[in-house]
């Protein structure tokens, strides 16, 4: 009767492991579909100048003219694949006009290039993770020596909201998830005119959620499963 009780029990046990085996496999496979767009950092422009660690990371940096040009300062010690794209929020009153002067400072007279986006053709495009429209401009990339330099973004006067997309490299951080969480309601809000909770409703942040909340589900069914089982008196 006993070995009965515990073949029984055995056998749940395999199959509620395998539900967690499961679980764990299908949130995984909801990360699949936005694995690109995990791997971008994203950064909401406070300050100018900003300065850009770690150029080569895939980041995008959110941003509103205010009367000035806003500039960027990168310093590498090494030869590097430079990458960058202005991109701009598909709202109404979008601008198209931006300029990027890349500059090296070891001869600050003439940019080493110009990514400038009033000769571009701006193309519209859905983010599927944030379910927000872009325009996308112009794209720049080239290999750089080692060396200081500034990007300078600006319009003719200098004026409405920008993204500058850099870097190619994608990483995964816990640091940079939960850093999600607080940017992109502000870039929502800010730059998209919508109600900042809505962020939470798009894959970018709902997806990783729902995985979470999946696999804990199952964890606290075994748990429960566990402690539902009365041990078996002791035989003579």
């Amino acid at each position: 009767m006993h070995l009965a009780e515990n073949t029984g029990f055995a056998t749940l046990l395999y199959m509620t492991m395998r539900l967690l085996c499961a679980s764990i496999t299908a949130a995984a496979a909801l990360s699949i579909p936005f694995a690109v767009s995990l791997a971008q950092e994203l950064r909401i422009v406070e300050s100018s100048p900003t300065a850009i660690e770690n150029p080569e990371a895939y980041r995008a940096y959110y941003g509103k003219l205010d009367g000035a040009p806003e500039v960027f300062t990168i310093t590498v010690t090494e030869p590097f694949r430079f990458s960058i794209v202005i991109l701009t929020p598909d709202v109404q009153g979008a601008r198209t006009d931006f300029t990027a002067n890349v500059i090296d400072m070891a001869n600050p007279d003439t940019p080493f290039a110009v990514v400038d986006g009033t000769v571009s053709e701006w193309i519209p495009f859905f983010d599927t993770t944030g379910r927000d429209d872009y325009l996308a401009g112009p794209l720049f990339q080239a290999g750089i020596a080692a060396g200081t330099y500034e990007i300078r973004v600006s319009n003719p006067d200098n004026e409405g909201a920008y993204v500058v997309l850099l870097g190619e490299e994608s990483s995964f951080s816990l640091g940079e998830i939960f850093n999600r969480y607080g940017a992109l309601p502000t870039i929502k809000s800010d730059f998209f005119g919508k109600p900042a909770y809505q962020a939470f409703l798009a894959p970018l942040l709902l997806w990783p959620i729902i995985a979470v909340l999946i696999v804990l589900a199952v964890i606290v069914f075994t748990i429960y499963l566990l402690r539902r089982r009365t041990p078996a008196a002791p035989t003579l």
